[in-house]
């Protein structure tokens, strides 16, 4: 079974958000979206209503739906989480790997970014 077309939609506009294609403040263009993937107004409309429940959009009656603004607290909060979380999720997957490995893909990872062989292809690899 195939996704809905308000999946559809969200998958499509997330992304552009997320990866600042839509920055903070921009106008989300209903119309634009509607014509660029052919659907009626229902299913963006319900992708939108997604998107503002996580915040990500502002829906300002009368006025449109504004990208949310991203505040530095909003930023330091993310990175302390993911500094606590990423640890214990590594160590709790990977009880029994042994420093030398560890060090080893740090430097191959720090390489990879150096030489700028890192490519952040989808929402999944970024987060």
């Amino acid at each position: 079974m195939g996704k809905s077309r308000k999946e559809i939609a969200y998958d499509y506009i997330k992304p552009k958000i997320v990866f600042c294609e839509l920055k903070p403040g921009d106008i989300l263009d209903e119309k634009k979206i509607i014509e660029e993937l052919g659907f009626s107004r229902t299913p963006i409309r319900e992708a939108i209503s997604e998107l503002a429940e996580e915040k990500l959009v502002t829906i300002m009656p009368r006025r449109g739906i504004v990208v949310t603004q991203i505040s530095l607290k909003d930023v330091e909060d993310m990175l302390n989480a993911r500094a606590l979380l990423e640890p214990y999720i590594f160590q709790n997957a990977f009880p029994n790997v042994e420093k030398d490995v560890l060090l080893r893909m740090k430097n191959q990872l720090n390489d990879m970014i150096v030489h700028k062989k890192v490519k952040m292809d989808s929402l999944e690899e970024d987060f």
